[in-house]
């Protein structure tokens, strides 16, 4: 409540919204504060959840990230944006084949979503041999990526270099 007076809840959207931005400023520890303050004044959400995962996860605290995005897949097992996040973190790590296994739960649930994971698994299959699946993920991409994506014209030359048109 804003004040014993006033007894009207705060809506953690607030701080949802003031810790993206700090997150998108490069100020983790604000946002991570902030993402704190929104789920204790809502639990339940688990988009709050994935907030303060990733932010533990940029400032590689990935031990506190696994352990917040595995609560949320023991509420919502499909939750894409907590499998792309294992994901990356398992990419980190080196787990090849648990980011591989991440990244298509991510794919498979919201993967319009996700274009980065897209990449990742081409090169995932890539280092494996897999051409024809290296492709096809570098070119799933290209769909859904937008125009203007940093990384675009490297994908576009790994694929004119590797793939079959």
């Amino acid at each position: 409540y804003q004040t014993s007076t006033e007894k009207r809840p705060i809506d953690p959207d607030v701080y949802l919204l003031r810790g993206r931005l700090y997150f998108d400023n490069g100020q983790h520890r604000e946002a991570l504060v902030d993402f704190k303050h929104a789920m204790l004044l809502d639990p339940t959400r688990l988009d709050l959840l994935v907030e303060f995962a990733k932010t533990l996860q940029k400032m590689r605290k990935h031990e506190e990230a696994v352990a917040y995005l595995e609560e949320i897949l023991q509420r919502d097992p499909r939750n894409p944006s907590a499998h792309y996040l294992l994901g990356n973190i398992a990419m980190e790590n080196e787990h090849r084949k648990l980011a591989e296994q991440h990244l298509k739960h991510a794919i498979k649930e919201g993967g319009a979503n996700f274009p980065d994971a897209h990449v990742k698994l081409g090169y995932l299959y890539k280092d494996k041999g897999l051409t024809a699946l290296s492709c096809d993920s570098f070119k799933q991409y290209l769909r859904v990526a937008p125009k203007n994506a940093a990384d675009r014209e490297d994908v576009m030359r790994t694929i004119s270099r590797m793939c079959r048109r």
